[in-house]
């Protein structure tokens, strides 16, 4: 059973990019700098890490 939930882990996040991958994509979009993007990452970081690596949807009820 251990290996389905794995599996079903693996396939869930081959569809989408992860967090952060998203992020630094969107600012290298929009052409931020280099500094600017790791200081994001590093405030969206913390934030994650503040609130127990809980997903956002799992925090509303």
């Amino acid at each position: 059973m251990t290996e389905t939930i794995e599996q079903t882990a693996t396939v869930a996040t081959a569809q989408q990019p992860r967090l952060m991958d998203r992020v630094r994509a969107a600012l290298r979009v929009a052409h931020y700098a280099l500094s600017t993007e790791r200081t994001y990452c590093h405030w969206i970081k913390r934030y994650i890490l503040h609130h127990n690596k809980r997903h956002p949807l799992d925090r509303i009820s």
